[in-house]
């Protein structure tokens, strides 16, 4: 789980939260076409309770999101791959984020 926070106000800088908006708003199509595709099929290394799977082609496209049957499996973490076979850019972005002291890791 990730926490952000900022001088006073318990929040990340303004800048990161502007960056965060356009970031969400560039994939949203991305998200919701893994979304879509991954409650419809994929591969489901985890057993989990729904029909959620991980589609590897969408991995870059959806910054990590399409490996959903992963993140059902633990829907607490900030990391969807669950390898470095899976890349994660959201992950990679919360690292960046972590060491650039805008958000902790707990």
């Amino acid at each position: 789980m990730v926490h952000r926070h900022g001088p006073g106000s318990g929040t990340a800088p303004g800048g990161v939260r502007v960056v965060n908006e356009g970031v969400r708003e560039l994939i949203a199509p991305a998200r919701g076409a893994a979304l879509g595709w991954c409650h419809a099929g994929g591969r489901r290394p985890h057993a989990t309770a729904e029909h959620s799977g991980n589609v590897a082609a969408l991995a870059l496209i959806s910054w990590g999101e399409s490996w959903h049957n992963n993140h059902h499996a633990q829907p607490t973490s900030a990391r969807f791959g669950d390898s470095w076979r899976q890349p994660d850019i959201g992950w990679w972005v919360v690292r960046v984020f972590v060491a650039l002291g805008w958000a902790r890791l707990r």
